[in-house]
């Protein structure tokens, strides 16, 4: 219960705060030319001042493909470099993630340190994205706790007048997992070119099923992962789009010094059919298939799933997304019996923008490897970030989160828990002082809490650890260079 109200005081505290979307101007993605497919844009990092371009249509991507439709104008297609740098100062009430610490007690100074450099090159049928983010968190009288985190994100397309080609790769190097990008790294963080370029979304609906995303650690467990996807969008007529993807997805923990964690790797293939309705309604149905194999234990499992979507778009105001569908998994694990089980996913998205707010929700259940702690989990995890400018000058965004994970098949290694969640729940106010210059004030709240069967280790079966990180920062982005 102290887990639960803990998280709940955080969640009434962020949104009391919020609003808030720090408008990322570094963001997008957009084709160019009369060859872009009417289902994707690219829209490049709008240019810090009064060089910018005239606003483009919003797009409305398949409801089975991996990129998310845009609320709002995009701009017209150049190519920049880009880049940003932040430093901020902060406290941290539990920096190494200690099991039964509810956070207040033992507060440290932190400096937080990191940068975004990035590239958009575009050309009549080829795009081009490249985005790097390198951050780190150091700990004063505890060194033990330093912690860096390092993002390649790559995305190349190649466009035809009737549909795309799309590369895309992200390696990263994670002390904490991609959910909520750890404390520091989340409301504290850098954003990429639209968040990076798997899709535009931290974890999207599409991406989830491909493995992109980790959910939780247990204090301060350096990960490598690497999403690599190939996904091809092919217009079939004036109202219907078909959808093919194929993913490669690895995660590795360097450091696991109590042995708990399972490393993951993953195959994925997803097919898809589209059709429009109307000009704002869509219906989708998708197959996917992916095959989990945790070569730290030995075992796989293989799923099969099969979704039914809606969507509902009208123009640059609202994007509604509802789904489900039956997906049937098979275990076969060294020393026990090969057994397979019916369950169900779904997804649903809401997103909609007001004269000055916007407002995002989404809502996922779904398998995945496992985060580590299980040999595959049924995860539901739901998002919720509201922004809105709050001043001529200010502006705020709060971003929350939460999921909650069971076993696919308990028993079949990593931790004994029968499930366990984890939120967060994030705001951050910024200050605009020049075109280049701003700061800003953050706040996180991270809460991770194990069910029965839990112990760390032998003697430790604590099941919370909750952790505050606070402070303030500065952020220098000097304008985009266009390179044409």
């Amino acid at each position: 219960m102290r887990s639960v109200s803990s998280f709940l005081w955080a969640l009434t505290l962020s949104l009391a705060w919020a609003s808030a979307l720090w408008a990322q101007s570094d963001s997008g993605r957009q084709a160019s030319g009369s060859d872009r497919p009417a289902s994707e844009e690219h829209t490049p990092p709008a240019p810090a001042g009064g060089d910018q371009p005239a606003p483009q249509p919003a797009s409305q991507s398949p409801l089975s493909g991996l990129n998310e439709a845009s609320l709002g104008p995009n701009f017209a297609s150049r190519s920049y470099l880009v880049s940003t740098l932040q430093a901020s100062e902060g406290v941290d009430s539990n920096a190494s993630g200690d099991l039964n610490h509810s956070g207040g007690n033992a507060f440290v100074g932190s400096t937080f340190l990191g940068g975004l450099f990035g590239l958009q090159r575009l050309w009549h049928r080829y795009q081009l994205a490249i985005d790097y983010r390198g951050e780190g968190a150091l700990y004063s009288g505890h060194a033990f706790a330093n912690a860096q985190m390092h993002i390649i994100d790559l995305d190349w397309r190649i466009l035809w007048r009737t549909g795309l080609l799309q590369v895309r790769d992200s390696a990263s190097y994670l002390p904490e997992g991609a959910f909520g990008e750890g404390v520091y790294g989340g409301v504290a963080g850098i954003g990429g070119l639209g968040n990076g370029v798997m899709g535009g979304t931290t974890v999207g609906g599409g991406l989830n099923f491909f493995g992109y995303g980790t959910f939780g650690a247990l204090g301060i467990v350096p990960q490598v992962s690497n999403l690599s996807i190939i996904d091809l969008e092919q217009s079939l007529g004036r109202r219907s789009t078909a959808t093919l993807a194929a993913g490669f997805n690895l995660v590795h923990f360097t450091q696991d010094n109590q042995g708990l964690l399972i490393d993951s790797r993953q195959v994925t293939a997803q097919a898809g059919y589209n059709y429009q309705l109307s000009p704002t309604n869509m219906l989708a149905a998708v197959y996917g298939f992916q095959e989990v194999h945790f070569p730290t234990i030995g075992g796989s499992s293989d799923t099969q799933v099969v979704l039914l979507l809606f969507g509902h778009q009208i123009a640059e105001r609202m994007q509604l997304i509802l789904g489900a569908g039956p997906q049937l998994t098979e275990f076969s694990f060294p020393g026990l019996e090969a057994s397979s089980m019916l369950s169900t996913s779904a997804r649903a998205s809401l997103n909609y923008r007001f004269p000055k707010t916007a407002v995002s929700i989404s809502y996922n259940r779904f398998n995945n490897p496992g985060s580590g702690f299980y040999a595959g989990a049924r995860t539901d995890v739901a998002y919720l970030n509201v922004s809105r400018p709050i001043a001529r000058q200010w502006e705020a965004l709060a971003d929350l989160g939460y999921s909650h994970n069971h076993p696919l098949l308990l028993g079949s290694g990593g931790t004994q828990a029968d499930a366990y969640s984890y939120g967060y729940a994030g705001v951050r106010v910024t200050r605009t002082f020049t075109r280049s210059l701003n700061a800003f004030f953050f706040y996180q709240y991270n809460d991770l809490n194990f069910g029965s069967g839990f112990c760390a280790t032998a003697g430790n079966c604590s099941h919370l650890s909750s952790r505050h990180v606070a402070g303030i920062g500065l952020t220098w982005r000097p304008g985009p260079i266009r390179l044409d």
